[in-house]
């Protein structure tokens, strides 16, 4: 099957298509990162070390995770995001991705940044 047999023929009426002149909605205090802010001081107090806060799909963990890095990087350039498999690996899951963080001192930090 290529590209084109796998795209729908048409949009389905309850979707149509049509211009409207609006601002996206926000609800106010909505910050999908928010969630993570509770585990991001935890892992602070123990700076040098990875923790590993979720586990998630692979387009969604390398998606969090720079989110998360450009979010708290842009406060404090000691923080650090990585995406590795799940462990110990389990073969349901292998479309799943680990997401770790850490926070490191000036001492940890590597000669020239980053």
């Amino acid at each position: 099957m290529n590209e084109q047999e796998k795209l729908p023929k048409k949009l389905p009426e309850n979707y149509p298509i049509k211009l409207v002149w609006e601002d996206p909605v926000k609800v106010a205090g909505s910050n999908p990162l928010g969630a993570y802010l509770p585990i991001v001081a935890k892992v602070r107090e123990r700076p040098g070390q990875w923790a590993r806060i979720r586990v998630m799909r692979h387009g969604s963990a390398y998606s969090t995770s720079k989110r998360l890095r450009d979010l708290l990087r842009k406060e404090d350039p000691h923080w650090e995001t990585a995406i590795g498999p799940v462990n110990p690996p389990d073969p349901n899951l292998y479309d799943m991705r680990s997401l770790y963080l850490r926070y490191r001192t000036d001492d940890q930090m590597p000669e020239g940044g980053e």
